[in-house]
């Protein structure tokens, strides 16, 4: 502790006993003391205003969640999940592909047995894709995309400080910004 303690004039009239060993420690004791607060205020500010936009995102969720695209798919998938012909099916084709990969992995590998194997797993593949509660969830899945990627656009453009209550999703954006003229 080489230097004394100083404080600015400032201080002293308040009391406060703050070190500073720079010379001009008038200037340096309150500018310090300011930006202290100011700081733990923006912080303060900072983390009220994150509060909020946590809550207000919490309650899209909760709208999400009673929103008929949300409920389609749902139950799309409960009805898939419960439908045992179309889970044998995923099973199957799920063995298929297993099978594939070992017999493709093997050094002295059979291009026989892969061709059969490829074949059987396509001919399975096309059983699941045409099962009604699958052809059902793949539909309320769509739907459920595009509206989940109109409200993320929205909010995405609106961050970015376009006007809320007019941006919108753009349909025909492939975002890949090279192939694009412009948003607007």
């Amino acid at each position: 502790m080489g230097a004394a303690q100083k404080g600015c004039r400032s201080c002293k009239e308040k009391g406060d006993r703050n070190a500073v060993d720079e010379v001009d420690y008038n200037k340096v004791c309150c500018t310090l003391k300011r930006y202290t607060i100011i700081k733990s205020q923006f912080n303060i500010k900072e983390g009220i205003i994150m509060e909020k936009s946590i809550k207000i995102a919490r309650e899209l969720g909760h709208a999400i969640q009673q929103e008929e695209f949300y409920l389609n798919l749902n139950a799309a998938k409960d009805k898939a999940d419960a439908d045992e012909t179309l889970q044998a099916l995923i099973a199957l084709f799920n063995t298929k592909r297993v099978a594939i990969n070992n017999e493709a992995c093997k050094s002295d590998r059979d291009e026989e047995t892969l061709k059969s194997l490829n074949e059987e797993m396509r001919t399975v593949y096309s059983q699941i894709m045409s099962n009604e509660n699958m052809i059902a969830y793949n539909s309320a899945k769509q739907v459920f995309d595009s509206a989940i990627q109109r409200i993320t656009a929205i909010v995405t453009q609106s961050a970015e400080g376009e006007d809320p209550d007019t941006t919108d999703f753009d349909e025909s954006c492939t975002h890949d910004c090279s192939t694009c003229g412009g948003c607007h």
